[in-house]
């Protein structure tokens, strides 16, 4: 074990409970699997890690993530490059979340186009630090060194997520290249037969198994690489139409409170402002089957014991069909707000459904929300307006804070206002009942149904000690939100002009016609900044409409953007091989799925479509 390299030492690592718990989940998921398998090496093994299986649970892979760059920041690197096919969604996620310039090796060159094996924007004398999940004796980092080295390019460190510990640190080593591992395979066996996961005697045997099976990789491997002589490539009142489903709507908790208001005929959200837990549970209750929403304030509740009232409530909650808000208001800076969100007594983002925010101190409350990882699914509301009378907050204020809400789409599910500056239906709109029936606002029901009045259940319920709010999704979409989008697009299509996606030469397609013009889509991965605004418009303009429970990327143009979607969006992401593998799992696609789900391919471009084709046709959802 002498040679494999930590950053830091196998103890601190097993000590932090929050890698003990992402190594106890990977059990869990079956990504360490027991029985005899066959190794790409031709060696059989008595363990396989199938570290794929992460591509269908985003936020496992975001948590890796975190991990590989608290790293990855302490090397010297220029470009980083993950070895094709399973660390692309990885290092695609790395490149956009730190902005870190990415190339892509293609396991052959293209026999079309521009015919490139590396894809990407580099230069000779760059230096590349390669990513990947797991090895065994280093031969796939060594043969990515060996093409990148053709191009060019320095490699002299490779990043990985688990080293199983037969003899890659010496092998790559002796390519000058020295491995960085966050795992070792046997310090993993400890853990697991630490917390009986695994019995003693199978610890034992797989640990002997990988301490006598090594394997050796000739320098003259990498060495014949260098003498290819490859190319180096250079490279006033307003109405709303309310809508009648939830398509257009982005976040799934929005998606999920309007089918509720729809199926229950009831918009109507009710903000209680009691401080007895009894006397709320009396309540939610009482009108439990009328309203869409119970809102809540948790500051106000004094009384124990409260794990009680949670379990009441969220028991109430779900027996009739509504969903629940903490009307905190949260405004810190992020590190604050993620401590009030998960510490204390509350733990208050283990079992809301929203709560609500007011923008005041920046996007850091929306980054809070976007760093907590729990079991819960949770969102918010952005406070636009106050509905005091005295309120010293600007006119201003509501347009400025609505184009935070549209940067921070991914965990903001509505606005609270009076009179939104723009209308977009991507996002639910919440008012106070008695505004809404005002001249600041006209919303146009169903044809075919209507909602239940506020008078009904004021009258028929008797309310007290509560507001009531209507919570409302559009049609429409404002002229301004729709002119923004397309100058976003315009501004997007100048940047990829200027950096050369665009090339105006006679060039052989993979269809064999010859076209004047070729669009070398993939050098955009070597601009973070850029993938992440293909993905913004793609994910707000497109996806909404779309109705699918995976997502997978053709290879290899359209596996870093699917990778990225599948990230930032918490979508599960399914690969798959243009040739079956022939070792261990045999498998044509990566991830966890079942035939019965509906599956998004993703490309970046399209001529006649053979690729969308060769990826429909495959044995997987529909």
């Amino acid at each position: 074990l002498s040679s494999c390299h930590l950053l830091l030492t196998t103890t601190s690592l097993m000590m932090d409970a929050k890698y003990e718990r992402f190594l106890t989940d990977l059990f869990h998921l079956g990504v360490i699997q027991f029985g005899e398998f066959l190794l790409k090496s031709n060696h059989t093994s008595p363990i396989y890690v199938d570290m794929r299986r992460l591509l269908s649970h985003p936020t496992l892979l975001n948590t890796v993530e975190d991990f590989m760059y608290e790293y990855a920041k302490e090397l010297e690197y220029d470009v980083i490059c993950g070895v094709p096919y399973g660390a692309i969604p990885l290092t695609s996620a790395l490149s956009v979340k730190r902005c870190i310039p990415m190339i892509m090796q293609r396991k052959d060159a293209k026999s079309y186009g521009t015919k490139k094996i590396v894809e990407g924007l580099y230069k000779p004398g760059d230096k590349c630090l390669i990513i990947e999940d797991v090895i065994t004796f280093g031969s796939s980092i060594a043969e990515t060194a060996r093409v990148l080295r053709a191009q060019g390019l320095i490699v002299t460190d490779a990043l990985v997520i688990l080293d199983r510990c037969q003899g890659a640190s010496r092998n790559l080593e002796n390519l000058g290249i020295t491995k960085w591992s966050l795992f070792l395979l046997p310090d993993v066996l400890l853990l697991y037969e630490d917390r009986g996961l695994i019995s003693n005697a199978d610890c034992q045997r797989i640990s002997s198994y990988l301490f006598n099976v090594t394997d050796k990789i000739a320098p003259s491997e990498l060495e014949n690489g260098l003498q290819e002589g490859a190319k180096v490539d250079k490279a006033g009142v307003w109405s709303v139409k309310a809508a009648k489903n939830s398509a257009s709507l982005s976040h799934c908790l929005a998606k999920q409170l309007w089918e509720i208001a729809i199926n229950k005929k009831s918009n109507l959200c009710v903000a209680c402002k009691l401080s007895d837990p009894k006397e709320i549970i009396a309540l939610a209750q009482k009108i439990g089957q009328f309203i869409c929403m119970l809102i809540i304030r948790s500051d106000l509740i004094f009384k124990h014991p409260l794990v009680d009232f949670i379990s009441e409530l969220k028991a109430c909650a779900k027996s009739n069909n509504f969903m629940i808000m903490d009307d905190r208001k949260f405004c810190d800076v992020s590190s604050i707000v993620e401590m009030q969100l998960t510490g204390g007594e509350w733990s208050i983002a283990n079992w809301v459904d929203f709560i609500t925010v007011l923008p005041f101190s920046g996007r850091g409350v929306f980054s809070a929300i976007r760093q907590i990882k729990t079991e819960n699914n949770f969102a918010c509301f952005s406070v636009l307006s106050l509905h005091a009378k005295d309120s010293l907050v600007p006119k201003e204020f509501s347009e400025q804070s609505m184009k935070t809400v549209e940067e921070d789409i991914d965990v903001v599910a509505g606005v609270v206002c009076s009179k939104p500056p723009i209308l977009d239906s991507r996002f639910l709109y919440m008012t106070a009942a008695d505004e809404s029936d005002q001249a600041v606002l006209r919303v146009e029901d169903f044809d075919e149904m209507q909602f239940l009045d506020v008078e009904y259940l004021e009258m028929n319920h008797g309310i007290q000690y509560a507001d009531i709010y209507k919570v409302w999704a559009c049609v429409e979409t404002s002229p301004q939100v729709v002119v923004k989008m397309i100058d976003e697009c315009k501004a997007l299509l100048k940047k990829l002009f200027h950096i050369g996606i665009f090339k105006f030469e006679t060039v052989v397609m993979r269809s064999v016609y010859e076209t004047p013009i070729f669009v070398d889509f993939q050098l955009a991965i070597s601009y973070p900044e850029i993938m992440n605004k293909i993905e913004e418009l793609m994910y707000s303009c497109l996806l909404p409409n779309l109705k699918f429970h995976s997502i997978c990327g053709v290879p290899e143009g359209g596996l870093p953007l699917a990778s990225i979607i599948s990230v930032k969006r918490n979508i599960p992401l399914l690969m798959y091989h243009k040739t079956k593998e022939t070792t261990v799992t045999e498998k044509v696609i990566d991830g966890v799925w079942k035939k019965s789900d509906n599956c998004l391919i993703v490309d970046d471009v399209l001529m006649f479509g053979h690729s969308l084709v060769d990826a429909a046709d495959l044995p997987m959802p529909s």
